[in-house]
């Protein structure tokens, strides 16, 4: 009796160490047969990887009959990535057996596939290819999992973020991976540093070049007697909506001045609705493209690539913030 409930412990423990291993396939590969692949594994937002601290891979396999295969443990707190010469995919590693298939140039992308019925791997392989991370459910898919890697991986690279969201993200971080995650690091040190603007607190003051090299100290603006409407344009596929709310806080307060932070001028149309906007607005444009640090931007915690401003009364205080075209954020 001992015996058979020793064999049952076993076969447990077993079948619970076989539940949270990953279990990854890379198929589609007959273009590298006898080619090695390598198993690393990476930080959450994929900047740096184990190579980078100087271990070496978790495993290798060589590629028979256009397929590798690899067991790997549960990770939550990284990004794994299958690597070779002209080979390279990145991928989460959750439990349960998961399918990546090799996307050639010349054929249709084939999803990720994986056995776990709440597959983050199945999840994101979805955004990525639904017009390219789809704004809501990025966000919504991000905030459920500020816990793992891929709501730290989403929050670096594809989810947008408001100002006053960036406390709730941190403080609802893992705390584990704080110190190994650099989107988490940055982040700690621009809520060190900076503020959030609530209605009726004051500006905060900085000092911006023009894109003409001129230097402009926001203190010299805001809060002289006039409103002054803070506006960055960071997107510039939302021009009509720019114009629009222009126009709306113009003909509230007439006497506003806007000053307007932006890297966004790379090409012909943003240099002319540059100059429509000095023309027809009075806007001051800033060159907020200079080290992350030394941004307006970052002052502000305007962390994502949106339409975004901040609106003062003559005495500097704060009327309104919200996201450009937007009232779900309006004060």
């Amino acid at each position: 009796m001992r015996t058979l409930l020793w064999i049952l412990m076993c076969l447990f423990i077993w079948c619970c160490q076989e539940e949270k291993n990953c279990i990854i396939h890379y198929v589609g590969l007959d273009d590298f047969e006898g080619h090695t692949v390598y198993l690393w594994r990476y930080n959450a937002d994929k900047l740096v990887s184990d190579k980078d601290y100087g271990k070496g891979p978790m495993d290798s396999a060589v590629v028979v009959n256009g397929a590798v295969s690899f067991v790997a443990k549960e990770d939550t707190m990284h990004l794994y990535a299958l690597e070779g010469d002209g080979i390279g995919v990145f991928f989460y590693p959750e439990r349960g057996e998961l399918t990546l298939t090799y996307a050639h140039p010349s054929k249709d992308y084939v999803s990720d596939k994986s056995s776990n019925p709440n597959s983050l791997n199945e999840l994101m392989s979805r955004l990525w290819h639904k017009d390219g991370f789809p704004k809501d459910e990025t966000r919504n898919v991000m905030f459920a999992n500020l816990q793992n890697a891929i709501g730290c991986y989403l929050l670096d690279r594809y989810a947008i973020v408001y100002p006053d969201e960036l406390d709730d993200i941190y403080n609802g971080s893992n705390v584990l991976m704080r110190d190994s995650t650099s989107v988490l690091n940055s982040l700690k040190r621009q809520l060190d540093a900076t503020r959030e603007l609530n209605q009726g607190d004051r500006y905060i003051d900085f000092r911006q070049r023009t894109f003409e090299g001129d230097t402009v100290c926001f203190s010299d603006i805001a809060g002289g007697g006039n409103p002054v409407c803070l506006f960055f344009v960071l997107d510039g596929s939302s021009k009509d909506k720019v114009r629009k709310e222009m126009k709306q806080i113009r003909d509230e307060f007439p006497d506003v001045q806007f000053i307007i932070p932006s890297y966004y001028l790379v090409d012909a149309e943003m240099k002319t609705f540059k100059h429509e906007l000095e023309r027809d607005y009075s806007a001051c444009w800033l060159d907020d493209s200079r080290r992350w640090e030394s941004s307006v931007r970052w002052l502000y915690r305007v962390n994502s690539s949106i339409n975004y401003f901040y609106l003062f009364d003559g005495e500097g205080r704060l009327i309104e913030k919200r996201e450009s075209g937007s009232s779900e954020y309006s004060l």
